[in-house]
């Protein structure tokens, strides 16, 4: 990250403040990382040496250096940070102190784990009583992140959920949809890292309704199914006809949705396999499994004779 100023310190220009994100390696501890800054500003005419003093956002003095070079690399933390220079001569005159100049320190991007091209989805069931499904999410540790602020898009690219937290995984309670998520470290000062997009999609699935209880009662005479008594459901159903043999079912009827409390083959089918199969569905969640009955028509016996007319006739 480069950020350019264009302040005059008393013939005393910095040109550039770059931040390069890599760790001090003399630290063990990830939390202990600094980053690496490079300092750079315009040569002066006259110039023998220069003098910097950097300090922290309490003007707290963190580092003072003499370099004949108009360039300088140190280690700081994350945070907001003042800078003022002043230029020497060859018979060590000393030039007046600059403004000083503040700036910041971000904390280093976080760094997700390589993932494949189209990585598997962070999944999660719906909870049947509150109809939200609780997924984890988590991050790597960012060097000089002190917390982290944590973003939760829909699939319209709108933010509905966003979480500042110290911890590298926080659980979220989600409607069922796609999302994902980004996290932006803060360090020393409030000041922001980058936004960093985690590789994976977060899918949350909606609940499924449970099966209900269809009872058929069947006698010599008559087929009825019996409906659940559900009342903050609805059943829907559908009838088809298969021909003798065929596994190939063909859309009779629908019911969208059956409120009678018997279900009852109509008296105008015509002889033949049907099947009959009704499922709870209610806003929100995902339908019941599909109850089905299969039951036979068998014609009459004045079909048959008609039909045996018919074929003598012929």
């Amino acid at each position: 990250m480069k950020k350019k100023m264009k302040k005059i310190l008393n013939s005393f220009v910095i040109t550039t403040l770059f931040l390069s994100g890599v760790p001090c390696w003399g630290q063990s501890k990830p939390s202990q990382k600094l980053s690496s800054v490079e300092l750079q500003w315009e040569d002066s005419p006259g110039a023998f040496m220069y003098e910097v003093e950097i300090y922290n956002s309490k003007s707290k003095l963190l580092k003072s250096f003499v370099s004949k070079s108009s360039l300088f690399k140190f280690k700081s933390t994350s945070g907001k940070i003042k800078i003022r220079g002043r230029v020497l001569d060859a018979y060590g005159k000393k030039g007046l102190w600059s403004s000083l100049i503040e700036t910041e320190v971000p904390p280093d991007d976080l760094k997700f784990p390589d993932a494949q091209e189209n990585p598997p989805p962070i999944q999660a069931s719906t909870h049947s009583k509150t109809l939200k499904g609780k997924v984890n999410l988590n991050w790597p540790e960012g060097v000089q992140a002190r917390r982290y602020f944590v973003k939760i898009y829909d699939a319209n690219n709108s933010v509905i959920k966003e979480k500042e937290t110290r911890n590298l995984a926080e659980n979220f309670e989600l409607d069922p949809g796609t999302y994902r998520y980004s996290v932006t470290p803060i360090g020393n000062d409030k000041v922001l890292g980058k936004e960093t997009f985690a590789p994976q999609r977060v899918q949350i699935g909606a609940a499924q309704l449970p099966l209900a209880k269809f009872e058929v009662i069947q006698t010599q005479n008559r087929l009825q199914i019996k409906m659940p008594r559900k009342s903050d459901v609805e059943i829907f159903g559908e009838l088809e006809y298969a021909y003798h043999l065929s596994e190939t079912w063909t859309p009779v009827f629908k019911y969208d949705p059956f409120t009678e409390p018997f279900w009852t083959p109509e008296g105008s089918l015509k002889p033949g396999r049907y099947r009959v199969g009704f499922w709870l569905h209610k806003a929100g969640w995902e339908d019941s499994v599909k109850f089905n009955h299969e039951f036979v028509i068998k014609p009459t016996e004045k079909e048959i004779i008609d039909t045996e007319t018919i074929t003598v006739e012929k």
